[in-house]
């Protein structure tokens, strides 16, 4: 993570980068990240069957590129 930029929290919607990550995910995605009782995971923000949950293993790090905070009404 970025220094004096906080971890993210279970419940955020984030956009994520990990590196080795399956090629067909691409290099970033946009994600929820929850806890569960069998671990954390980044879930999809999406309606899309083919978008899957990444599930991380105890001490992967989520590189979070930004945090999704609320749509602008313009």
């Amino acid at each position: 993570g970025q220094s004096g930029v906080a971890a993210a929290a279970p419940g955020e919607h984030i956009v994520v980068r990990r590196p080795g990550a399956d090629v067909e995910l691409g290099e970033f995605t946009f994600k929820r990240l929850v806890e569960t009782t069998t671990g954390r995971e980044l879930v999809p923000v999406s309606t899309n069957p083919v978008h899957r949950a990444i599930a991380l293993a105890d001490g992967d790090e989520v590189d979070g590129v930004a945090r999704f905070l609320g749509v602008v009404d313009g």
